[in-house]
């Protein structure tokens, strides 16, 4: 194994300086250095964290960590998270991209080639996150990589759920992520999985006396001893009293026990005016502080000589911007402001003087007003983050800053309004705290009186109810604002409510009833009538009547224009659409790729459809792949259940193994069900757990629950595949529930995707019982499957399953195929040999030569040939 890449070593250009000492701090060391040491040699990928109270030389540990691991052949990006760009996507990683090329050095382009532009690219998160997995994979197939985030407590959690994937997905590679993070060593951990924690704690008296002599040696063993008490073994306040203190040789006790703090305000106050003062502003404006802020404020000659005399003492260069040493440092300067509140205002007419209004600008606005107790400025800015969010679709950023309005704002009318849109936005994104805020919401209004106005809020708290599966308490909550609201407008707000309950039961009389009432109230609210046309639209669609749902959309979205509704409101028709989309035109719908277009990157719906969409489209696996990926994130019920309900099918009807985690999440579901938690939701994670478990007494109780379930009505945003019960029914040998399903006993909408999915299951049921089906019937299937961008499923069709072993003529083989072995099958098509392959994958030989073993395998040949003339065949299947 080389030791570095050609021409370069392995230290970044730019490095963070170690601001405290590595003095004491030996076994840490040589602790991370076996840890490192045994994923090397055992080749696996590993998490540790480092973790302490602040000023205890975490920052220096790591330098010290980069280092030594440099000289032992790693390549060791080094980045910091910082507090105020905890919300900006994928920041750190981004960071870690810029910095891994950096540490490659010269010969990085060997690494980069194609990815340059991509890792450049802030507008395209997927395209990054894959660019990202490939500088990875390219960098192991040389090097063992050692990424280290200090301040980890701030990393924006797209880099934390991306790091994450990454390590699981090299898992066999010698790749170790290590977590910096102040805490006191028994927090929870910023990342779920850690290895192995350092906690680094206060030096002992002799320790700390051993450091503060190594940096004082002409202090008196009185100031020594001095030192090391009043810092109370803290490294970053023994280098400060060291680097800032004039003459050791004359230091005094007394010096000492002002503390560390007091000596950097006394050492500030002798600096020159404009010195103190620039070192004031950026204490105010913080970490990091930005070089545009400064230009800004100070002419460009004054500013390059400010920054030089600062830099190495006070501050450090972080990228493009500046930082300080410490935190201590920073806070330090801050006490010796005594009227700061000029100064902020100096920087917030900086910020607003730059041309860029950016989310993470205006955070910074939000900071410097609220620190000068200017509430009307405060808000001013929050309202500015609302807007930019929803533009941006950022809607986790949205819910924040209203909240942050929320708390900071008498309740009024207004408050109420508030409150209306921040739990549209919590429902849309399917947040578990919908209903908690709501009911914060209408205590409040209790309170104060409120009588009127309340049934937005309400609305918002059944439906949050109803998709958590909180059934009961929906009924219960249904029934008690159906006795308090009396203003009409709340009335139709709940009105609308019963009418969504009423379509996913599918009860058309109870819906009819709800909208005559809704009709003759002559109540004219955007919101009520928006839903009123959505639910109309949607029950239009589950009877198979498209000119109808065609109207009422048209007019959804006629009340989205005609009074302006945000982003945030015209979800709902946009939701809509797409489940409408993707029901009667299948995956392969240009209509649906406009309709998920619309929709923000946080609603969950679009998710659920793109698996399904690569699923139907020939890639199970991938599928099960993506889900995995999206667990990552924290994910309401509603949305965590569909989820595996779709990562279940795909395992149980391509017949893969599933992982452990993923079994275990499924079956935590399913149990849930059986505990009396009996929703429809639930039903897809029932039929998977039946049909994956090894517990044959498990999932005889899953299918019958299952079964009865399924004789309900469902929801279409449900998802759910009634041919996995099927499978599940096989394996558990219950022909009572195969005979039901035979005779059509399974409720369906007439969307051609449900009445297929429900013809499919009838088919696969009856050729198990060795019933007859006509030919006609399974070809037009077959035809409808295809029709709608489904290969997957048509493969599934009986007729054309007429062996148990796949051959290069059989389509469903491609089916089992990972999409990196489809790669490689594409390429040995083309003629490329395993080390061609390699070069043009960037992977090892050996790498490709285990994916060339699987693809023999799955497909039951034996010759590159016989996979060239299978790719041939399927290619419009496989898009590799």
């Amino acid at each position: 194994m080389p030791v570095g890449p050609p021409g370069k070593h392995l230290i970044p250009a730019r490095k963070l300086p170690a601001v405290g000492t590595i003095i004491g701090r030996d076994e840490e060391l040589e602790r991370t250095a076996r840890f490192l040491q045994q994923a090397r040699e055992q080749r696996v990928a590993r998490v540790l964290r480092v973790t302490g109270a602040s000023g205890n030389g975490k920052t220096a540990l790591a330098g010290a960590i980069q280092e030594r691991a440099h000289g032992a052949g790693w390549v060791v990006p080094f980045v910091a998270a910082h507090r105020i760009q905890a919300t900006l996507p994928l920041i750190v990683a981004r960071r870690l991209a810029e910095e891994t090329t950096s540490a490659l050095g010269e010969g990085a382009a060997r690494y980069t080639s194609g990815l340059e532009t991509v890792l450049r690219d802030k507008s395209d998160s997927a395209a990054f996150e894959s660019a990202f997995f490939r500088l990875a994979e390219a960098v192991l197939l040389d090097y063992p990589l050692a990424c280290i985030i200090d301040d980890a407590q701030w990393i924006d959690r797209e880099s934390s759920a991306l790091l994450l994937r990454t390590i699981q997905f090299y898992a066999d590679r010698p790749l170790v992520l290590i977590v910096v993070d102040r805490s006191d060593g028994d927090t929870e951990p910023v990342f779920e999985y850690i290895d192995e924690t350092i906690a680094v704690r206060e030096f002992a008296a002799s320790t700390a006396e051993h450091l503060a002599k190594t940096l004082m040696p002409s202090a008196s063993d009185d100031v020594i001893r001095a030192v090391a008490h009043q810092t109370r073994g803290r490294a970053i306040d023994i280098k400060t009293i060291a680097a800032l203190s004039e003459d050791h040789a004359h230091l005094t006790e007394e010096a000492v026990a002002a503390s560390a703090r007091s000596i950097v305000a006394s050492t500030i106050a002798r600096l020159k005016p404009e010195t103190r003062e620039f070192l004031q502003m950026c204490a105010l404006i913080g970490d990091p502080i930005e070089l545009p802020i400064l230009h800004a404020i100070w002419p460009d000659e004054e500013l390059i000589t400010l920054i030089r005399e600062c830099s190495g003492h006070y501050l450090v260069q972080d990228g493009g911007n500046l930082r300080f040493l410490h935190v201590t440092i920073m806070q330090s300067v801050r006490e010796t402001l005594s009227i700061p509140i000029p100064y902020r205002k100096r920087i917030i007419a900086a910020i607003e003087s730059l041309p860029q209004r950016t989310i993470e600008r205006l955070e910074r606005l939000v900071e410097q007003a609220e620190a000068c107790g200017d509430r009307d400025l405060e808000l001013k800015y929050l309202h500015s983050i609302v807007e930019e969010g929803e533009r941006a679709s950022l809607l986790d950023l949205v819910g924040s800053a209203l909240q942050r309005i929320i708390a900071i704002t008498p309740f009024s009318d207004t408050t109420l309004k508030y409150y209306e849109r921040l739990s549209i936005v919590r429902n849309i994104i399917a947040s578990d705290g919908t209903a908690a805020i709501c009911r914060d919401a209408l205590g409040r209004s209790a309170q104060a009186g409120y009588v009127k106005g309340l049934g937005q809020i309400t609305a918002s708290l059944l439906f949050s109810l109803w998709h958590n599966d909180d059934r009961k308490d929906f009924w219960a909550e249904l029934t008690k604002y159906d006795r308090i609201l009396e203003d009409p407008a709340d009335r139709g707000h709940l009105t609308g409510v019963k009418m969504y309950a009423a379509l996913a039961q599918a009860d058309p009389v109870a819906f009819a009833t709800c909208s005559q009432e809704l009709s003759s109230s002559n109540i004219s609210a955007p919101m009520i009538d928006l839903r009123a046309r959505v639910f109309r639209s949607q029950l239009c669609a589950r009877s198979g009547d498209v000119d109808g749902w065609e109207e009422h959309r048209r007019e959804a979205h006629d009340i989205v224009e005609r009074f302006k509704l945000s982003n945030i409101f015209s979800v709902m028709s946009n939701a809509s659409d797409a489940i409408f989309y993707f029901h009667t035109y299948g995956a392969a719908s240009n209509h649906l790729d406009r309709a998920l277009s619309h929709l923000p990157p946080s609603e969950t719906l679009r998710d659920h459809i793109e698996s399904l969409r690569l699923m139907a489209s020939g890639s199970p696996s991938d599928t099960v792949e993506r889900i995995q990926e999206q667990l990552q994130h924290k994910l309401g019920a509603f949305a965590r259940r569909i989820s595996l309900g779709i990562a279940g099918a795909a395992l149980a009807l391509a017949e893969l193994t599933p992982s452990a985690n993923i079994l275990q999440a499924i079956e935590r579901e399913a149990d849930s069900a059986l505990r009396g938690n009996e929703t429809p939701v639930l039903l897809p994670a029932l039929c998977a757990a039946a049909a994956l478990t090894m517990d044959q007494s498990r999932a005889s109780r899953y299918v019958e629950l299952a079964a009865r379930l399924a004789r309900q009505t469902f929801e279409p945003q449900i998802f759910w595949l009634p041919i996995v019960l099927v499978r599940a029914a096989q394996k558990c040998k219950r022909t009572d529930i195969l005979e039901m399903i035979t005779k059509g006993e399974i409720p369906h909408d007439q969307y051609p995707w449900s009445k297929a999915q429900h013809d499919l299951a009838i088919a696969d049921a009856r050729r198990t019982h060795e019933l007859p089906v006509e030919k006609q019937l399974l070809s037009e299937l077959e035809a409808t499957f295809r029709f709608l961008g489904a290969p997957f499923f048509a493969s599934l069709v009986p007729a054309t399953k007429n062996s148990d072993v796949a051959d290069a003529n059989n389509p469903a083989a491609s089916l089992i195929l990972s999409r990196r072995e489809r790669e490689v099958a594409r390429l040995i098509s083309e003629g490329l040999t395993n080390r061609e392959i390699a070069e043009r994958l960037v992977l090892s030989e050996r790498t490709v030569e285990g994916h060339v073993s699987n693809i023999f395998n799955k497909l039951n040949v034996g010759a590159r040939s016989q996979v060239a003339v299978w790719f041939v065949a399927n290619a419009t299947l496989v898009r590799a």
